[in-house]
């Protein structure tokens, strides 16, 4: 199988030229370098491809540095796993030297030494990732396909190159859950044994990699349906005990992607919907499971408040200032979550104050209240909080309508403190 055409038509013209540079480049040196991976499964699956990966079988470093010797490419960054990050025509693509993994323990780093490309696709996930393009102009295009990957995706199968590979990186079975997904493929019978035995090795990875894969999880498409994978997979609770799922969690994902203002961040509502049915102090055990960063574990915190302190308090008869004194001050990605996540009367009065309440506000400002007399100092702010639940409490009042209770404000205590 042949993937030039396929190659010519995805990369931009630049970039196509860099590449084909680059090989020829390592063909002059009895080099050897690949397109590999994902870019390669999704070329053939005839998809948009998001990542650039190449490996060289031979000298990284000055192909790197020649490259960026004749301008096409500049290293970016390089790391002690044999990688090296380019620049080239203005995407972002990994060099890699060819290798050989081996895990000194369950979710440590690996130790890498130079191989030939067999083994560099062995140490991959799943067989579909296996797959190498040549770049050299002699054979460009040509697909090595060692480990059957080409049979797995004609029939849609995820399939694990070797036993230990979710003991050695725990990881891949979040991977493999959001390829699952993505491609409609289902684990074979071996894999999924595998990875029901080895799923309790997520423990051993640390909350920062275990976010960086749940922030990969929030980016794909139709993140529920990799979450309900981890689910039926038995997965989700051993991230989280307290994770649950179920058909209103799913739709509350998929509702998410749609109801959400400009002010809520969706990664943000995604992370407190999974917080939306936790407690406090299990809504903290997720923030550190994942070392969320400050804007989601404020999210995580009022999410969990929301259920315990507010929900229970909302009611068919309640007014909209007793609305506004409740849900002040949570942010709008925790009650958007139960919004989300609730049923009737709680999901309605919570949209009213997400679509209505939160954004009333006086038609005074602050240099109006002056000019009509209103001291500067505290007593400013209290006349603005006042118009504002008066409007609350009103629905609606006129500007002039402000201004008269301002007046009238002042003639009852013109002297006293606020």
């Amino acid at each position: 199988m042949n993937l030039s055409t396929r190659i010519e038509g995805a990369l931009a013209a630049p970039l196509l030229a860099a590449c084909r540079r680059l090989g020829e480049m390592a063909s002059d040196r009895g080099e050897h370098l690949y397109l590999v991976g994902g870019a390669v499964r999704d070329l053939i699956l005839d998809r948009p491809f998001r990542e650039i990966d190449l490996v060289l079988v031979g000298d990284v470093t000055r192909l790197a540095r020649e490259a960026g010797e004749m301008k096409l490419a500049r290293q970016v960054a390089a790391s002690p796993f044999m990688t090296v990050k380019l620049d080239m025509a203005g995407h972002e693509v990994d060099l890699v030297t060819a290798r050989r993994e081996s895990y000194p323990q369950p979710g440590s780093l690996p130790v890498v030494d130079p191989a030939d490309l067999d083994a560099d696709l062995r140490r991959r996930d799943f067989s579909v990732n296996a797959l190498a393009a040549s770049l050299l102009p002699e054979e460009f295009g040509e697909i090595t396909d060692l480990h059957g990957g080409l049979d797995d995706l004609e029939a849609r199968t995820l399939r694990a190159l070797y036993g230990e590979t979710f003991r050695d990186d725990a990881t891949r079975i979040l991977r493999g859950a959001r390829y699952a997904a993505r491609l409609g493929m289902t684990l074979d019978a071996e894999t999924e044994g595998w990875l029901r035995r080895d799923a309790r090795y997520l423990d051993a990875i640390s909350p920062d990699r275990l976010r960086h894969e749940m922030d990969r999880i929030w980016g794909e498409e139709r993140p529920e349906q990799v979450l309900e994978l981890l689910w039926e997979w038995g997965v989700l609770p051993l991230l989280h005990f307290h994770l649950q799922w179920d058909a209103a969690m799913r739709e509350a994902f998929k509702r998410a992607r749609t109801e959400r203002s400009s002010d809520v961040p969706l990664i943000t509502l995604n992370v407190a919907i999974l917080a939306s049915r936790m407690g406090p102090e299990q809504g903290e055990e997720l923030i550190a499971a994942f070392n969320l960063p400050p804007a989601q574990s404020d999210a995580v915190r009022d999410a969990t408040r929301l259920s315990r302190d507010v929900i229970p308090q909302l009611e068919t008869n309640i007014s909209a200032v007793e609305i506004d004194d409740l849900l002040a001050g949570f942010s709008p990605a925790a009650v958007l979550a139960h919004a989300l996540t609730t049923t009737e009367p709680e999901s309605e009065i919570l949209r009213r104050y997400l679509e209505e309440l939160r954004h009333v506000q006086p038609a005074l400002s602050g240099n109006d209240l002056l000019s009509l007399g209103v001291p500067q100092g505290p007593r400013v702010g209290e006349y603005l909080r006042r118009l504002r639940t008066t409007r609350l409490e009103e629905a609606v009042i006129s500007e002039e309508r402000e201004r008269e209770l301002v007046r009238r404000w002042l003639a009852q205590r013109p002297d006293s403190p606020a």
